[in-house]
């Protein structure tokens, strides 16, 4: 919260584990849960079962990266690509702070 006070700008990289970001139906994602943790399946997550800090924001990570297909499409990458950007473009600005979180 309030990350951006102070900054001249930020960028916001969407779909981190409790982000509500993306949403579906539970057989969209019952590939990946397969692929990533075998015969594990976890509570959906209207289940009166389903711990809100673990199977549900795993549940809701799922949903945000079920789509994507390159690396450019991963957290690392829509982190650090627009970090690399402005220090490339900001090369004679002072002072220069950048805060990569």
């Amino acid at each position: 919260m309030n990350h951006t006070r102070g900054f001249t700008t930020f960028y916001h990289t969407r779909g981190q584990t409790s982000d509500s970001w993306k949403v579906g139906s539970w057989s969209a994602i019952q590939d990946l849960i397969k692929k990533h943790f075998g015969d594990h399946v976890p509570y959906a997550p209207n289940d009166p079962n389903t711990q809100p800090y673990s199977e549900g924001q795993l549940l809701q990570y799922l949903y945000n990266i079920k789509d994507r297909k390159k690396q450019s499409g991963w957290f690392a990458a829509q982190v650090f690509g627009p970090g690399r950007c402005e220090i490339r473009e900001n090369p004679g600005n002072s002072p220069f702070f950048l805060w990569i979180d």
